[in-house]
């Protein structure tokens, strides 16, 4: 855990830790949550899915987008807002489509 600005200091430090890095908020370590757990059911479908394809390079791209996928969530910060939101708001429809695949 990143050492927290010191208390009482109302200076340039608000909002940043001592190392100057922004500080993670409630808000953000939520929305950090909801995005790993995103990642989590992404990955198990898309597992899935590799198991069931037939067609070897079909597999190795859906084995490279696994690989992709979770290089993104190892480099996913809390306090990374933007990679934050597009997961939360981009990803789902990836985790559908693969669930929809699972189901044909």
């Amino acid at each position: 855990m990143r050492p927290k600005t010191a208390p009482g200091d109302l200076g340039e430090g608000v909002g940043m830790d001592m190392n100057g890095a922004p500080e993670e908020t409630a808000a953000d370590a939520a929305a950090y949550e909801q995005a790993v757990d995103i990642y989590h059911v992404l990955l198990t479908f898309l597992n899935a899915v590799i198991d069931r394809e037939a067609d070897p390079a079909k597999a190795q791209q859906l084995r490279a987008d696994a690989e992709r996928y979770a290089g993104e969530r190892r480099q996913l910060h809390a306090t990374d807002q933007a990679a934050v939101y597009r997961v939360i708001t981009e990803y789902p429809a990836i985790v559908r489509q693969l669930r929809t695949a699972l189901t044909e």
